[in-house]
């Protein structure tokens, strides 16, 4: 299962603490935040570990996917596994240190798997 390409969107927003979701459609819980900007190998990374979270076979609420990089670091936390309009969903919480001095910063989003086997963030 791959994350679609509005997952993907959504992960660079993550990352991007400062930007505005690319996706417009999506809503964007990140409007107010002001942080540092990171970079796009960082990016990748807390995409991989969002895929490696939501992909796992049998997932337990508390599960965690880490990444670390010389410039950012942070875990997806998987909160709560649920269905909502026939679909399956994970609540997860992202914990991330967008720069080696930054505070850290802690944001919510729900992921729901797609019939056609994409995760899609949903705002």
């Amino acid at each position: 299962m791959k994350l679609s390409g509005s997952a993907v969107g959504f992960a660079a927003a993550v990352m991007l603490t400062a930007l505005a979701l690319p996706a417009a459609a999506q809503i964007n819980p990140f409007r107010s935040s002001r942080g540092p900007v990171m970079a796009k190998q960082d990016q990748q990374l807390l995409l991989d570990a969002t895929q490696r979270l939501n992909e796992r076979p049998n997932p337990r609420v508390g599960g965690t996917e880490t990444w670390k990089s010389p410039t950012s670091s942070g875990t997806v936390r998987l909160d709560r596994v649920f269905h909502q309009d026939s679909m399956l969903c994970h609540a997860v919480t992202y914990d991330l240190i967008a720069a080696p001095q930054a505070p850290p910063r802690t944001y919510r989003l729900n992921w729901c798997r797609t019939p056609n086997g994409e995760w899609k963030s949903k705002g």
